[in-house]
């Protein structure tokens, strides 16, 4: 696909479930498989600078022991954690992988999801800074920056829950910046617009003998 023009509505969304089935529902899979119970995961999304790409997308998953978590307790509750707060050390370290409250779940239940993931080597990759800008980049909020709490810069745009026949998805985001929906990474144009010089090839010592 290329990256350096402005792709079609079509072809955005071809890209966006391309991506959640390459990179998302195989983890998804694993911790539904290793925690019995996990119930559902969410998938969030948002755009800022990461000292690589000022406009990359970054996506987190999180996981639920419901089968239909509550998105706007959640939302209010990790955009209400303070910042570094050693009060909040455990609200933020569950904020890593789950939508519920540490304290409503039991003590090993993340220790659980994190050990799943390192044992299957299933820890989510995702391409912030290309495929995903395309992709998922009308579907974050604007002017988000990396020193911003995770809660205040992401938004959920998916629910996997677990079925009898596996996994269900269900799309819950918004596209709230349409014109951003398909729009080329800048890293594309810029590699576009630059192409890096063409280096001279070298002959190796023997090759060179041949030639005289």
């Amino acid at each position: 696909m290329d990256f350096t023009e402005q792709l079609t509505a079509e072809e955005a969304a071809t890209l966006r479930a391309e991506m959640i089935s390459t990179y998302v529902e195989p983890t998804v899979r694993t911790v539904f498989a290793r925690v019995p119970e996990v119930q559902s995961a969410v998938l969030l999304v948002s755009q800022m600078w990461c000292d690589e790409a000022y406009d990359a997308v970054h996506a987190a998953l999180r996981f639920s022991q419901r089968t239909d978590p509550n998105l706007d307790v959640f939302m209010q509750w990790s955009r209400a954690i303070e910042w570094e707060d050693d009060e909040d050390f455990e609200d933020w370290r569950g904020l890593e992988f789950l939508v519920d409250r540490h304290e409503d779940v039991a003590a090993d239940f993340l220790e659980r999801i994190e050990r799943a993931l390192e044992d299957e080597k299933s820890w989510m990759w995702w391409d912030s800074n290309v495929q995903a800008i395309p992709a998922f980049a009308a579907f974050c909020e604007e002017d988000c920056h990396q020193e911003m709490p995770p809660g205040r810069a992401e938004l959920p745009y998916s629910i996997f829950r677990r079925t009898d026949a596996g996994i269900e998805m269900e799309v819950v985001g918004t596209m709230i910046r349409p014109e951003q929906d398909g729009v080329p990474p800048e890293a594309a144009l810029e590699l576009a617009q630059n192409p890096p010089p063409q280096q001279p090839t070298k002959r190796s010592f023997f090759g060179r003998l041949r030639r005289r």
